[in-house]
């Protein structure tokens, strides 16, 4: 006689899935509970800013031109290629990073938990900021650079 497992059986592996995914947002300032990546440029004639926001789960946010923060939710990146953001964030030690130097344009990383936040902006051509800074926007940029 064959032995069939009954469907509710299955019901903790699937809770256990569940509670092991991570978390999606639905706009990053939702996100209180975990670090974020911001980064972006702006300035010039217009004066226009654009801003991405990368979280620890791989989810990409761009934020809307206007004054009321509007975010639209980009294709992202893998949660191991996220993580990898993080810890280099670490790793470079941009913490330390003390330079607040914009230009007429500008580029800017910041490190935001519900502790502390953290911002390094560059553009200012006579000050020249750390090349570490500069790598690791290329590498978050490039993260977002054909969702354009």
């Amino acid at each position: 006689m064959k032995r069939t497992t009954p469907l509710w059986g299955l019901l903790p592996l699937l809770l256990l899935i569940m509670t092991c995914a991570a978390p999606r947002y639905a706009s990053p300032i939702e996100a209180t509970d975990t670090a974020r990546l911001c980064f972006g440029r702006g300035g010039g004639y217009t004066g226009l800013v654009s801003e991405y926001t990368l979280l620890p789960n791989g989810q990409i946010f761009k934020k809307g031109p206007d004054k009321t923060p509007s975010y639209t939710e980009l294709r992202g990146v893998k949660k191991d290629q996220a993580r990898q953001a993080f810890n280099n964030y670490e790793v470079l030690q941009l913490a330390e990073l003390d330079f607040r130097h914009p230009g007429n344009l500008y580029y800017y990383i910041r490190y935001e938990n519900k502790d502390e936040q953290h911002e390094i902006v560059w553009g200012d051509e006579q000050l020249k900021v750390d090349s570490k800074a500069k790598l690791f926007y290329n590498i978050l940029a490039a993260m977002v650079k054909d969702q354009q």
